[in-house]
């Protein structure tokens, strides 16, 4: 009974199987699978952006360049572009200029550039001037373009001009030049004038300009009139002209009218009506 028993369980394992289990994933390599083939595109797509983003760096000069991500071709032309841009820094005068890394030629080519820009800048009056780099003609031309510079400079007042360096004869005419400069200002009512400084024949000049200027300010009836300064002449002149634009007025209805300022001979007329 027991081996009958033993049977039937024996018959039903193989007929059914054995109870379920989970089954083993399949030993299949991942590049057989459309996904993993996919996913290692995408890898390979964002290393190789990263190399040509890395070798872009490189080449301009900006961002990170990790040069030991580089192929051979890219290193070459990596060294060719950074000489090129060190060659320009060391030229221009910009960015970080290593002469050391200059051929001889290009060295040579620098320095008398260098020479030529030093020379134009001492007698032309312009940029820097370094005269330890000079000959001595070019030393003298360039301290005669500086003195030339500076009798322009106070001349025409700007702020360049330094007076310690005239010569006399140069302080003479730059004296002068002052005078009519400091001349202009007074007659053009500005506040640069200085009229401690004028002569005499100036000083008296502008006593003619101002009177003339404040009588027309005067007629023109501004705020920059001062009656102080009138004769009694142009007073009496203005108040003639006055009374004739105030009888106007007080006829024609048109224009500030005074009544206390008419007289009795215009007043009549106004109280007939």
């Amino acid at each position: 009974m027991r081996n009958h028993l033993y049977l039937i369980v024996l018959v039903g394992l193989l007929c059914f199987g054995a109870p379920s289990q989970t089954a083993p994933a399949p030993d299949a390599s991942c590049r057989d699978s459309a996904v993993c083939k996919q996913a290692e595109t995408e890898k390979e797509r964002a290393a190789a952006a990263d190399r040509h983003r890395n070798f872009s760096d490189c080449v301009t000069g900006l961002g990170h360049c990790d040069h030991a991500a580089l192929t051979e071709p890219e290193a070459h032309a990596v060294a060719v572009a950074e000489h090129r841009r060190n060659v320009e820094d060391c030229r221009t005068g910009t960015g970080n200029c290593d002469r050391s890394k200059l051929t001889r030629r290009e060295a040579s080519a620098l320095r008398a550039a260098e020479m030529k820009e030093n020379r134009l800048n001492c007698t032309q009056v312009t940029g820097t001037c370094d005269y330890s780099k000079l000959t001595p003609p070019e030393a003298a031309q360039a301290r005669k373009a500086e003195s030339r510079r500076n009798m322009t400079d106070c001349r025409d007042g700007f702020q360049g001009c330094d007076r310690t360096k005239l010569t006399p004869a140069q302080a003479s005419v730059n004296e002068a030049s002052d005078n009519v400069r400091n001349a202009g200002y007074c007659a053009d009512g500005s506040s640069y004038c200085d009229r401690t400084k004028l002569t005499p024949e100036q000083a008296a000049a502008l006593a003619r300009t101002e009177r003339k200027r404040n009588l027309a300010e005067c007629k023109g009836q501004t705020d920059n009139c001062d009656f102080s300064l009138l004769t009694g002449e142009e007073a009496a002149a203005l108040a003639a002209a006055e009374q004739r634009r105030n009888r106007v007025a007080c006829k024609s209805g048109y224009g500030y009218c005074d009544p206390a300022r008419l007289v009795p001979a215009a007043s009549a007329p106004e109280q007939k009506k």
